[in-house]
C-alpha cells in the first residue's frame, strides 16, 4: 500500500496529493484484482468469504476552522497456500488557531500466513500505532508510538480447536523516551461443539511485553455453554475474565539522582475483572413465555508510581444485576409483557497513605441499589390501526457511608408512552406519540435538599405521511413539549427558581418526481420556544427570554444515468431572539445564513465518491458579515 503524509504544519493542503492517493487506492484495487485471477501463471480459486468486506476509503470534511481526514484500508485474501489480512485506519484533525491545533492517530495491523499442512500455518505478524497530539495538556502525552513484529504460527490439534503463539519485539515510544523488548502472545479459540447435550465454546488472548524498564499485559479469556432442555428453553451460561496493565512516563520536578532538572517516573496502571452471567427462556406454552437472567461483576482499577512518594490507588467495583420479564398474548391481537429489574453496585476507593488524602479518597466510595418494574401492551385493533401503551418506574438509591459526603439521594422516575397508528386510506397514514416524564430528586441531607425538585416533561407529537401519486411523498410532523423543573423548597429560600421550557415544532418534508431523472426535495423546520422562571402552585410563569428558530433546505437532484448523480440546491436559517421586560417582548439579536447547496455522487463498478457541501453567509446584530465553507468527501472501494 502506497502511503502518502501530508505535511500541515506549516503548509496549507496540497490537493494534488489526495488526488495521488485516490488514484493510488484504484490501481491497487485493479492490481489486486488482476492477482486474484492469475498469479504466476497459475488460476486461484478465492474463498467468497475472504471477500466480505475488502475495501478502501478516503472520508474528509470541514466545517468552520475544523478540518477531518479518515482513511481505511481492510483487505481479507487468500492466494492459494498464502493469506493475507492488512487493517489501516489514520484519523486526524486540524483546527486552524493560532496556534494550529493538530491530532493524528494511526493504526495498522498485518497479519501473513502460509500454510504448511493441514493443521498448522506459519506466518508473521505485524502491528503499528502512532499518535500526535500538539495541543497536550498539563504535561500528558502528546506524541506516543508502538510497533510490533512477530514470528507467529496456527495449530489446529483437533476440528474445533485453534492455537496461535506469537514471539517477537516490541518498540515502543512515550516523551521520546524510545523502549524495546520482548512479546510474547498466546490465543486459542474453541469453536462452540456439542459434548453431552451442552454446547461449549470458549476463545481467549494472552498478551506479555517486557520493554524494560516498562512492563505491557494484555489478557481476556470467555467460557460460553449452552443448554436446550426441550423446545424454545434455553440456558446460557458466561463466564469472561480480563486482564489489562500499562505502564507510562510521566515528568517529575523532583531532582534526579544525577543532578538533572528533572525525570521520567512510572506510572502503572491495571484494571482486573472477572464476570459471570446466566441467563434462561422458558416457554410454557404458544402464548405465555419467561425469561430470567442474572450476573456479576468484579472488578479492581489500580494505580501506582516508581519512585515517587505519590501513594497509590485502588479502585474495587462489585455489581449485581437480574431480571425476570415474561410475555403473554391475551389475545391473537392483543400481547403484553411485564419484567422487574435489579442492580447493585458497590464502589470503594482506597489509597495507600494514612494522611488526609485517604480521607479524601474514602469521601468517593458509593453504594447504589436501582430497582425496575416495566410493562407494555400491543394491540392491534384492526388491518389499519395499532395502539401501543409503555410505561416503567424505577427507584435509584445512592449512599456514601463518609460523613463527609453528603450526595445521599433518591431518584425516582415515571415513564409512559401512548402510540397510536392509523391508515385512513391507501394515500394518507397518521400516527401520533405521547410522552410523559416524571422524576423525583431527593437529597438526604439538609445541607442538599434545596437541590430536591420534580421534573415534568410532557410531548405530543402526530404525524401525517401524505401520498397522493407516485411521485409526490410528503410527512407534516408537529410537536408540542413543556418541560417543567420544580424545587419542593422554593417557596424557603430566595436561591432557587423553578422555571420552564416550552416547544413547538413544525416539520415538513417532501419529495417530488418531476422525471424519471429529475427530482425536488424539500425541508422545512420551525421552532418556537420559550423560557423562564415559573410557579407551579399557581401555574404562572415569568418569561425570561423567546426564540424563533427556521430552516428551510430545497434541493433539484439530477441523475443522467446509472450512478451518477447532481444536486443542487438553497439552505436558509433564521434564529431571532427576544428579551422580556415584563410582559413586553423586544427583539434583542438575529442571525441569518443563506447561501447555496450541492452534491455529487458517483459509483462505477466497486468504486463510489461523492461530495457534499455548501457556502452560507451569515450575518448577526452588531456583527459584520462573514461566509463559511462546508464540505464533506468520501471515496470507497471495494477491493
Amino acid at each position: 500500500m502506497i502511503k502518502i503524509r501530508i505535511d500541515r504544519y506549516n503548509k496549507e493542503v496540497r490537493w494534488n496529493r489526495y488526488l495521488l492517493l485516490i488514484l493510488a487506492i484504484i490501481i491497487f484495487h485493479q492490481f489486486s484484482a488482476a492477482q486474484q485471477d492469475n498469479i504466476g501463471g497459475r488460476i486461484i480459486t478465492t474463498d467468497p468469504d475472504s471477500l466480505h468486506g475488502n475495501l478502501a476509503a478516503i472520508i474528509f470534511d470541514k466545517s468552520f476552522n475544523t478540518y477531518h481526514w479518515s482513511g481505511t484500508a481492510f483487505l481479507n485474501r487468500v492466494f492459494g497456500p498464502v493469506s493475507i489480512r492488512f487493517n489501516e485506519q489514520f484519523r486526524s484533525t486540524l483546527i486552524r488557531t493560532e496556534p494550529k491545533l493538530i491530532t493524528d492517530n494511526q493504526n495498522l495491523d498485518l497479519v501473513l500466513r502460509h500454510n504448511l499442512s493441514e493443521n498448522i500455518d506459519v506466518g508473521i505478524d505485524c502491528n503499528s500505532f502512532i499518535l500526535s497530539d500538539n495541543k497536550s495538556i498539563g504535561g500528558s502525552i502528546s506524541k506516543a508510538a508502538s510497533h510490533a513484529v512477530y514470528a507467529a504460527a496456527t495449530y489446529r490439534p483437533f476440528g474445533n480447536m485453534t492455537v496461535e503463539p506469537s514471539l517477537g519485539v516490541r518498540f515502543d515510544t512515550q516523551f521520546d523516551q524510545q523502549d524495546r523488548g520482548p512479546s510474547y502472545l498466546l490465543g486459542f479459540t474453541f469453536a462452540p461443539s456439542m459434548y453431552s447435550g451442552y454446547l461449549i465454546g470458549t476463545r481467549g488472548k494472552f498478551q506479555y511485553d517486557k520493554i524494560d524498564p516498562r512492563v505491557m499485559e494484555s489478557h481476556n479469556a470467555n467460557v460460553r455453554i449452552e443448554k436446550s432442555y426441550f423446545e424454545q428453553t434455553r440456558n446460557y451460561l458466561s463466564i469472561s475474565y480480563f486482564r489489562i496493565r500499562r505502564d507510562f512516563y510521566f515528568r517529575t520536578d523532583s531532582v534526579s539522582g544525577n543532578n538533572l532538572p528533572y525525570q521520567f517516573n512510572i506510572e502503572t496502571r491495571s484494571d482486573n475483572a472477572f464476570a459471570v452471567s446466566d441467563s434462561l427462556r422458558y416457554t410454557v406454552s404458544n402464548k405465555f413465555s419467561w425469561s430470567l437472567y442474572g450476573g456479576i461483576l468484579s472488578r479492581e482499577i489500580t494505580r501506582s508510581s516508581q519512585g515517587t512518594t505519590i501513594p497509590g490507588t485502588t479502585i474495587s467495583d462489585l455489581r449485581i444485576d437480574g431480571g425476570i420479564r415474561a410475555m403473554f398474548e391475551i389475545h391473537r391481537r392483543l400481547n403484553s409483557s411485564i419484567s422487574f429489574s435489579y442492580q447493585e453496585k458497590d464502589e470503594k476507593h482506597e489509597i495507600d497513605s494514612e494522611s488526609n488524602l485517604k480521607r479524601q479518597e474514602e469521601r468517593r466510595n458509593n453504594q447504589a441499589r436501582r430497582n425496575g418494574l416495566a410493562g407494555a401492551l400491543s394491540w392491534t385493533i384492526s388491518a389499519s390501526d395499532t395502539l401501543e401503551i409503555s410505561g416503567s418506574a424505577h427507584l435509584l438509591r445512592y449512599d456514601t457511608p463518609s460523613s463527609d459526603n453528603d450526595d445521599d439521594r433518591d431518584e425516582l422516575l415515571y415513564l409512559l408512552n401512548l402510540s397510536t397508528r392509523h391508515r385512513i386510506n391507501n394515500v394518507l397514514f397518521m400516527k401520533a406519540n405521547v410522552d410523559l416524564n416524571l422524576g423525583h430528586l431527593v437529597y438526604l441531607f439538609a445541607s442538599r435538599s434545596a437541590d430536591n425538585s420534580w421534573n415534568r416533561i410532557i410531548r405530543l407529537s402526530p404525524t401525517i405521511e401524505y401520498q397522493p401519486l407516485k411521485i409526490f411523498r410528503t410527512v407534516n410532523t408537529f410537536e408540542v413539549l413543556a418541560n417543567y423543573t420544580v424545587y419542593d423548597f422554593e417557596r424557603i429560600t430566595s436561591q432557587v427558581h423553578s422555571y420552564v421550557f416550552r416547544q413547538f415544532a413544525f416539520i415538513d418534508s417532501s419529495s417530488l418526481l418531476l422525471t424519471n431523472r429529475l427530482r425536488a426535495d424539500w425541508l422545512s423546520h420551525i421552532r418556537l420556544y420559550e423560557r423562564g422562571e415559573f410557579k407551579w402552585k399557581a401555574f404562572s410563569e415569568r418569561p425570561i427570554n423567546y426564540f424563533e428558530e427556521k430552516t428551510y433546505l430545497g434541493s433539484l437532484s439530477y441523475m443522467p444515468s446509472q450512478g451518477l448523480l447532481f444536486s443542487v440546491g438553497i439552505r436558509y436559517f433564521s434564529q431571532l431572539r427576544f428579551d422580556y421586560s415584563g410582559q413586553t417582548r423586544s427583539l434583542e439579536n438575529t442571525l441569518r445564513s443563506f447561501g447555496p447547496t450541492t452534491k455529487i455522487e458517483i459509483s462505477i463498478g466497486n468504486t463510489n465518491f461523492s461530495v457534499y457541501g455548501w457556502y452560507e453567509r451569515q450575518s448577526q446584530t452588531n456583527q459584520s458579515n462573514r461566509g463559511y465553507a462546508t464540505m464533506a468527501m468520501a471515496l470507497n472501494v471495494k477491493i
